[in-house]
């Protein structure tokens, strides 16, 4: 088997080639045709022209064709780029939500914190409030005794050692 080497192309080649060859064709069956040289000329003027209108014809044809289709890809391409961005901004409205929710709960568990260590230290400052009053009773009381101790009549010890 033959390869083809027109690589898929279609029949774009082939239908070129037979036009082409058509004409050629055409034009030397006119020059070789049995007339007048003013007739013929004549009617290859004549087939010219009607070739160029239609050459014409079909690529003005073609030529709206690719511009329609132009349009139609120009305006595939621009839904999907704006789906495609929109799609972008809800995923970035998404991640700044959850992002403000860990801050949110970050600030939360902060505040929790800063209250136990306010109620530690309020904890701490009572204790030591009541661990000196305390302090300050037992000193108050032994300096008491010392004091009765001295006042007694005849002891002393408490004297001499004074």
């Amino acid at each position: 088997m033959a390869d083809n080497d027109n690589n898929g192309g279609g029949g774009g080649g082939f239908f070129l080639g037979f036009l082409l060859g058509g004409v050629i064709g055409g034009a030397m069956a006119l020059l070789y045709a049995p007339k007048r040289g003013d007739e013929t000329r004549d009617l290859i003027s004549q087939k010219t022209g009607e070739y160029t209108d239609l050459a014409k014809a079909k690529a003005s044809g073609l030529s709206d064709s690719v511009k329609a289709k132009a349009g139609e890809v120009s305006d595939t391409v621009k839904t999907k780029a704006s789906d495609a961005g929109d799609a972008v901004k809800a995923k970035a409205g998404q991640a700044s939500d959850a992002a403000q929710g860990f801050v949110a709960r970050g600030k939360n568990l902060v505040d929790v914190q800063k209250s136990a260590i306010q109620e530690g230290v309020e904890a701490g400052k009572q204790a030591a409030q009541d661990k000196k009053q305390e302090l300050t009773a037992a000193v108050d009381a032994n300096g008491d005794m010392d004091t009765k101790t001295d006042a007694m009549p005849g002891d002393n010890a408490s004297k001499t050692s004074a």
